[in-house]
């Protein structure tokens, strides 16, 4: 069992790796705006392809921390876990620091390549963290993460209907009125 300073020191490297995986998910828009030579921000913006770039940026950034939250809160009252825990939190690490990697090549776009790369990524991610959740919590079940479901049924409609791309992943943003609609279903 890991636990006390043990138990601190693994939340405060998870948190530092989520710092990290933002900074690398912010490092390709300083290219981006390095390349242009004019100041005007706002016809920079609005480039086709930079708007594109920083939407996948603002979707990968609010997946990224809202993971951190539901990390933050699953261990919010923990006092110790297993090894087992601990390992799969290292999985979850892992899989959290390719999510900029997935967002660089679903900038790139190529024959929809990176966008299923990118569901993939963060499916995997968002299975990882609840199962870390039911390894705390014995009686949670991953069917009650709305967040799960809509990542599922974002990489099920990806497959389907690849011309929507990123636009998707905003229906993420529904995981709070699912929950407050299906309080007995849904309690991630």
């Amino acid at each position: 069992m890991i636990k006390k300073d043990e138990l601190s020191r693994t939340l405060a490297f998870s948190d530092a790796v989520v710092a990290v995986a933002l900074t690398l998910l912010v490092l390709p828009l300083t290219d981006i705006f390095s390349k242009e030579k004019h100041i005007d921000l706002l016809n920079t913006m609005t480039l086709s392809t930079i708007l594109s770039s920083f939407m996948s940026f603002l979707v990968s950034f609010f997946v990224i921390y809202s993971f951190w939250v539901a990390h933050r809160h699953i261990f919010s009252s923990v006092r110790e876990i297993s090894k087992k825990t601990d390992t799969l939190n290292a999985w979850w690490l892992f899989t959290l620091v390719l999510i900029p990697a997935a967002t660089a090549m679903n900038w790139a776009n190529i024959h929809n390549q990176g966008m299923y790369v990118y569901s993939l990524v963060i499916l995997i991610n968002s299975l990882i963290l609840q199962r870390l959740k039911a390894s705390i919590n014995g009686s949670y079940k991953l069917y009650n993460s709305s967040m799960l479901i809509l990542m599922f049924l974002s990489f099920m409609i990806l497959l389907f209907f690849p011309n929507i791309g990123y636009k998707v992943y905003f229906s993420l943003f529904f995981s709070g009125v699912m929950q407050r609609l299906f309080p007995n279903i849904f309690y991630d």
